[in-house]
C-alpha cells in the first residue's frame, strides 16, 4: 500500500554526533512561532550516564526568562540500558506561554553518574504557517522520467 507523508517537516541538527554533555542546546532558541507542531529527538549512541532530556522555552533567541515546557521531558534514561536509543519530545506549539511572549525553544540534557554518553539531538518543526514554493514557474528544460 502507499503512503503518503502529509506533513510539511522542516530538520535542524542541533547537536552534532559525538559526545554529549549537560548543556541547553542550540544555543540560540529557535522560534517556533509559524509551526504547528516541533519536537526534539535525542539519538543515544553508547553511554553508561542516567539522561535528563527536556523542553525549554523563552521570550527571545538568547534564552530571555528560560522554563521548562510542562510535561516535556524524559527523565533517567537508564545509563547503558538505553544505548542506541531515540526519545522524541514533541509538542504543540498552542501549548507553550504564547501569551506571555514565549515562543523560542531548545533542549537541555542533563547527566548523572557513569563517565561517558555519545548521541546527537535533531529538531524538528511541523507545518509551518508559510511554505516555500514546490517548483519554479518555469523550468529551463524539459525533463522526462518514465519507461
Amino acid at each position: 500500500m502507499l503512503r503518503t507523508f502529509f506533513e510539511q517537516v522542516y530538520r535542524q541538527q542541533v547537536k552534532n554526533p559525538g559526545a554529549l554533555a549537560a548543556e541547553t542546546v542550540p544555543a540560540t532558541y529557535i522560534d517556533v512561532s509559524d509551526f504547528e507542531r516541533f519536537g526534539f529527538m535525542l539519538e543515544v549512541g553508547a553511554t553508561d550516564q542516567a539522561i535528563d532530556f527536556k523542553v525549554v522555552q523563552a521570550t527571545a533567541d538568547d534564552g530571555t526568562g528560560s522554563k521548562d515546557v510542562t510535561g516535556a521531558a524524559v527523565a533517567q534514561l537508564a545509563g547503558g540500558d538505553d544505548d542506541n536509543t531515540q526519545v522524541l519530545i514533541e509538542i504543540e506549539t498552542r501549548k507553550l506561554d504564547i501569551n506571555n511572549g514565549f515562543h523560542y525553544v531548545a533542549c537541555t540534557v542533563g547527566l548523572t553518574g557513569g563517565t561517558g554518553t555519545t548521541g546527537s539531538i535533531v529538531f524538528y518543526g511541523i507545518n509551518p504557517g508559510k511554505a516555500p514554493v514546490t517548483q519554479p514557474a518555469a523550468f529551463t528544460q524539459k525533463v522526462f522520467v518514465g519507461g
